[in-house]
């Protein structure tokens, strides 16, 4: 696979690319498709066929990128019908080798075979629920579940996969793992702060120890110039004391 971020165009002419190491974006590599308004909403990657797979809202067909020539086909898994808000969001589950597309409108979950280039759209009908249904999907290896999240529905969409728990163990371990291991990145940025906290608090003490010094310097300077001051008025006075008259007693004068 290549390190980069595709978008879905919704109302764009073009896929948005976004190299996430230079932050660098690209309209123009995947571009061309008519402006028409509710092409695609949503992207999902299928690793066993290396491509990228959009949900169409209103387009009929399946967006197919290939994310390594830049080459895009909307006519393979065509035929879904020309009506507006079928589907919206879309994930790949490893586990079956399928992408699953969140019904908003349509009454059933759109697959997709990325192998065998096939469509599904009976398999997983949901009818009775309301116009507008769901919106995007998830899948939870931990419980080899989906979950689209309602946006009219009164309720999550799930499609639970009867599978060997044999199989499901290992995700489940791995979402333990990922779990863990993004509790550990939280407490080492916690910890960095914390670092940087104590070493601004270093830094606040040492700054306010050296403008006490500075202080105290200050208040030294001032002392010592009193103390000129003080010993040049003694000396004046003593001058003064020093130099006054001395007469024998009675011989004083009035």
């Amino acid at each position: 696979s290549v390190d980069m971020l595709f978008a879905a165009p919704q109302n764009a002419d073009a896929v948005l690319m976004i190299n996430p190491r230079t932050n660098v974006t690209d309209t123009t590599a995947l571009s061309g498709f008519v402006t028409t308004s509710d092409k695609w909403l949503g992207i999902a990657y299928a690793s066993s066929v290396d491509m990228l797979y959009a949900a169409p809202y209103s387009a009929d067909a399946v967006l197919m990128i290939n994310p390594r020539t830049n080459v895009t086909d909307f006519t393979t898994l065509g035929g879904l019908g020309t009506g507006a808000g079928k589907w919206m969001g879309i994930t790949y589950v490893a586990l079956t080798d399928t992408l699953f597309a969140a019904p908003f409108v349509a009454d059933t979950v759109l697959m997709i075979n990325p192998r065998t280039n096939a469509t599904d759209i009976t398999t997983l009908a949901v009818t009775g629920v309301g116009a507008t249904k769901w919106m995007d999907i998830a899948f939870a290896p931990s419980s080899a579940t989906l979950f689209a999240a309602p946006f009219d529905a009164d309720s999550a969409l799930t499609v639970r996969f009867t599978v060997d728990q044999s199989v499901v163990a290992p995700l489940r371990q791995i979402s333990e793992l990922t779990n863990q291991l993004s509790s550990l990145q939280n407490d080492l940025v916690a910890s960095e702060a914390i670092h940087v906290s104590d070493q601004q608090s270093t830094n606040a003490a040492l700054l306010s120890s050296q403008v006490a010094r500075l202080s105290l310097q200050a208040s030294l300077s001032s002392s010592d110039a009193a103390q000129s001051a003080m010993r040049a008025e003694l000396s004046t006075v003593g001058d003064t004391v020093c130099n006054r008259p001395v007469y024998a007693a009675g011989t004083r004068p009035e």
